[in-house]
């Protein structure tokens, strides 16, 4: 469903990812889930994007999403400064991969 196209934007901020990822790949998710994150202007997304990019290439081996919402968990720094990208892997970790409607 187009819910489900929109919620899985936030997959961009994954390794396996990270080169489509872009404040005009992520604003539609950023949107619909608004009221998760402090702030959605562009303004200030879009640094927080970039250095996550080079963060990623730099600091993350793991492409896991437990793997690394675990290092977040153990680094407040790491938190305060990717807000953002924090409040998306936490919805990505508990979005539904799929759903099911009943046959009638």
């Amino acid at each position: 469903s187009n819910n489900q196209h929109t919620a899985f934007k936030l997959q961009y901020f994954l390794p396996d990812s990270i080169n489509a990822l872009s404040f005009d790949a992520v604003s539609s998710a950023l949107s619909k889930y608004r009221k998760y994150f402090d702030e959605i202007d562009q303004s200030i997304i879009q640094p927080e994007i970039d250095r996550w990019k080079i963060s990623v290439q730099r600091n993350f081996k793991s492409k896991l999403i437990t793997e690394i919402l675990d290092t977040f968990a153990d680094d407040a720094t790491l938190r305060f400064a990717y807000p953002t990208v924090f409040s998306s892997l936490r919805l990505l970790a508990t979005l539904p991969v799929t759903t099911a409607t009943v046959e009638r």
